[in-house]
């Protein structure tokens, strides 16, 4: 589990160089990080799959912890607060 705060989000819909289609959710994030002084910014792709499991999705402004399955993937969002 890691705590996140999202600070935008895109909606994803392409098709790859393989031709198979790519549809879901980037969340754009900050969060704190060993050995930084402050916070880094990074990014987090959920796919439409996915989207149907989570249960709640995080718009930006949220802070939420992010639970991850054995392969890495999200499969929970749990809000804990708003930014400030």
């Amino acid at each position: 589990m890691e705590r996140i705060e999202v600070v935008g989000t895109r909606n994803v819909d392409f098709t790859d160089k393989q031709g198979r289609p790519v549809q879901g959710l980037s969340l754009y994030f900050l969060q704190y990080s060993d050995n930084v002084d402050g916070k880094i910014a990074d990014k987090m792709f959920v796919g439409s799959g996915r989207l149907s499991t989570v249960g709640y999705l995080p718009k930006p402004g949220d802070v939420v912890d992010v639970h991850y399955d054995r392969f890495g993937k999200p499969v929970e969002f749990v809000p804990v607060g708003s930014a400030v």
